[in-house]
């Protein structure tokens, strides 16, 4: 997916980590 593949190239933060894990909700949802 693009969105989670964008949070990738973030660098490792916490924040990475809640983002990546809402946009793995986001994609669920949508389906």
């Amino acid at each position: 997916d693009k969105a989670i593949s964008a949070l990738q190239i973030l660098p490792d933060t916490p924040w990475r980590e809640a983002l990546i894990g809402l946009a793995h909700i986001a994609v669920q949802r949508d389906r």
